[in-house]
C-alpha cells in the first residue's frame, strides 16, 4: 500500500496520473476477484444411500359404494344426510310408491286378462288335442297363447320389484359422504341420482405411480405416508394393491393406482379426501462411496472434477444407485478424494483453482 501511495504523489501532477488510477484500481479489483473465485469441493466419504419411489395422492375408503335406484320417479322421502352414521340394511330414501303400486296393479290385471285368454284357447282346441288332430297351425296358436301368458307373468314380476326397490339400503355400515340430490319432492332419474357411503374404519391411500416406477415395486412392501393435516408426523403402511389398467398421471403421463393400507391408529384420524404423499424404498445400500448429486456430470459418459495440487482433474467414474442427494460411485474415486461440485459446467481439465473444503 505504501508503494501505491508513493506512486500516486510521484504521478498526481502529470497527465499519467489518470491512466496509473484506473490501473491501480484494475490491478486491484482482479486480485480480489481472483481471492474470491473459489470451487466448493467435498471429501468423497462412506455412507448409505436408499432409492425410493414416491407418489402424491389422497385418502380414501377401502369399502366405498353409491346406492343408486333401479327406476326413474318422484323422490317422496330421503332419510339420510351427508355425514350421517348408517348401519347395513338401513333405510336410506324412496321413490313414490302410489303410481308404481297403480302399475303392478294394471300388470296384474293384464295378467288375468292374459291367463283367461289362455284358458279360453286351451278350451277351444281341447277336443281337438284330445283326437289327437293338432296340426302346426293349431299348434303355433297353442304355443303362442303359453308365450303371451309368460310375458304377462314377467310383467307382474318386474312391477313387483320395482315396488321393493322403490326403497334403498346401505349394503354396509358406514359414513353417508354424498347425496344427490339433497332434498326430497324431486323427480329423479335412476343415473343421476345416488347416496354414497364409505366405511371410515377401512382407510387407504391411493397415489398413482409413474409407469418408469411401479415396475420397482410390489405388494406388501413397506411406505412411509405423510399428510399435509399432520404436518412433521411420519406413518408405515403397505402396499395393498396395485392396479393393473393405466391412469393418467397429474403431470399427463401414464401411470398406475397403487393403494396403500394405513395402520389402525391412523385410520380413526383421516377424513375422506386429505392430500397424501408415499414413499417406497425400493432399494438400499450400506458402505459405499457418495458423492454430492451436483458434482455429477453425464455426457457420453459419466465424470466429476477431483481437487488435485490446486487443480480440477476430469476423473470418468462408474455410478451405482443415486437419489435426490447423493450418487454411488463403483468406479473411479477413492474415499476421500475431493470432488468439486459447485460451477463444475464451465471447468476444462487441469483448470487451475481456488478451492474450498466443505463436509
Amino acid at each position: 500500500m505504501k508503494k501505491i501511495i508513493t506512486f500516486l504523489k510521484d504521478n498526481i501532477k502529470t497527465k499519467k496520473f489518470l491512466f496509473a488510477l484506473l490501473a491501480i484500481v484494475f490491478v486491484y479489483t482482479s486480485q480480489r476477484n481472483k481471492k474470491s473465485d473459489f470451487y466448493l469441493a467435498r471429501p468423497v466419504v462412506r455412507g448409505e444411500i436408499t432409492q425410493e419411489v414416491s407418489a402424491s395422492g389422497e385418502v380414501k375408503s377401502e369399502t366405498q359404494i353409491k346406492v343408486q335406484f333401479q327406476t326413474s320417479g318422484k323422490l317422496a322421502w330421503l332419510g339420510v344426510k351427508e355425514g350421517d352414521r348408517v348401519k347395513k340394511w338401513q333405510a336410506l330414501a324412496s321413490l313414490d310408491k302410489e303410481d308404481l303400486k297403480k302399475r303392478f296393479q294394471k300388470e296384474m290385471n293384464d295378467y288375468l286378462n292374459e291367463r283367461w285368454d289362455f284358458e279360453q284357447t286351451q278350451d277351444d282346441y281341447k277336443q281337438t288335442k284330445e283326437k289327437s288332430l293338432v296340426t302346426d297351425s293349431i299348434k303355433r296358436i297353442l304355443e303362442k297363447a303359453q308365450f303371451d301368458l309368460n310375458n304377462s307373468v314377467l310383467d307382474v314380476e318386474l312391477s313387483d320389484l320395482a315396488v321393493k326397490y322403490a326403497t334403498i339400503y346401505s349394503p354396509i355400515d358406514g359414513i353417508v359422504t354424498e347425496v344427490v340430490p339433497s332434498v326430497a319432492g324431486l323427480n329423479v332419474l335412476f343415473s343421476s341420482s345416488y347416496i354414497e357411503v364409505a366405511d371410515p374404519g377401512l382407510m387407504k391411500i391411493e397415489a398413482v405411480v409413474d409407469e418408469v416406477d411401479v415396475v420397482k415395486i410390489k405388494e406388501n412392501q413397506e411406505a412411509v405416508i405423510t399428510l399435509d393435516a399432520f404436518p412433521g408426523e411420519e406413518f408405515s403402511g403397505k402396499i395393498s394393491k396395485i392396479a393393473y389398467k393405466s391412469s393418467v398421471t397429474k403431470s399427463g403421463g401414464t401411470g398406475y393406482v397403487v393403494s396403500v393400507s394405513v395402520p389402525l391408529e391412523l385410520a380413526g384420524r383421516l377424513r375422506l379426501g386429505f392430500n397424501a404423499e408415499i414413499k417406497i424404498v425400493t432399494e438400499k445400500k450400506a458402505g459405499v462411496l457418495l458423492v454430492p448429486l451436483e458434482a455429477l456430470i453425464e455426457e457420453d459418459k459419466a465424470y466429476v472434477f477431483r481437487a488435485v495440487d490446486g487443480k480440477a482433474m476430469k476423473t470418468p467414474v462408474k455410478i451405482g444407485l443415486t437419489n435426490d442427494l447423493f450418487a454411488e460411485i463403483s468406479e473411479g474415486l477413492k474415499e476421500q478424494d475431493l470432488v468439486l461440485f459447485e460451477k463444475t459446467a464451465s471447468l476444462k481439465d487441469g483448470q487451475s483453482i481456488n478451492v474450498k473444503k466443505t463436509d
